[in-house]
């Protein structure tokens, strides 16, 4: 690792791999302080990006037990564990529809989740695929769970399953995993 200090006060670290940032980046964030890079942060491992990139598999295929139970998980709607276990019946979204929970928020949320994500089922590949999951993202709160991800970030992986779809279904969800691993965050 080699340091350098510009005149303007500024440091620059040089790694020999990515990896080797991981800690550095921890304790500048817990610092406070600013950084910026290129290629640092694996797009893959943004929490709204795996949210983004589960909800469009789960869109294109209601048998994808991995990606709804991921999806029910996440922020998006964030059912508990003991809530998921009750709907993981053959039918997820059938269990989902007709399952009678306890918990008043657990009601509200699958309130504002339900309808969203019966239209978008509906106009599954009536749409391109791209549109109809940035449609259900922002219709579910996405852009308020962005965390670590920028709007552009999210931008790039709607681009990706653009160019990934055909007739409003994806070609190949593992290629859609393979592109998104290539892919790095927006610098800082």
């Amino acid at each position: 690792q080699s340091l350098g200090e510009t005149e303007s006060g500024e440091v620059a670290v040089l790694v020999r791999n990515r990896s080797h940032l991981r800690l550095i980046i921890k304790h500048l964030e817990q610092a406070g302080i600013a950084y910026s890079g290129v290629d640092i942060q694996p797009l893959g491992d943004v929490a709204a990006v795996q949210d983004l990139v589960t909800l469009s598999k789960a869109l294109c295929r209601k048998t994808d037990r991995i990606s709804w139970l991921a999806l029910l998980r996440s922020p998006l709607l964030g059912l508990s564990l003991d809530e998921l276990l009750s709907v993981t019946q053959d039918d997820i979204w059938l269990a989902l529809t007709s399952q009678q929970f306890s918990q008043q928020t657990t009601i509200e949320r699958l309130g504002r989740f339900l309808p969203v994500m019966e239209q978008a089922l509906w106009q599954f590949q009536r749409i391109p695929l791209h549109v109809l999951t940035r449609w259900t993202w922002q219709a579910l709160g996405g852009e308020q769970l962005l965390g670590e991800a920028s709007s552009e970030d999210i931008d790039r992986v709607l681009e990706i399953i653009s160019g990934l779809e055909v007739g409003g279904d994806l070609t190949s969800p593992q290629a859609l995993d393979e592109a998104i691993v290539q892919l790095y965050a927006q610098p800082k």
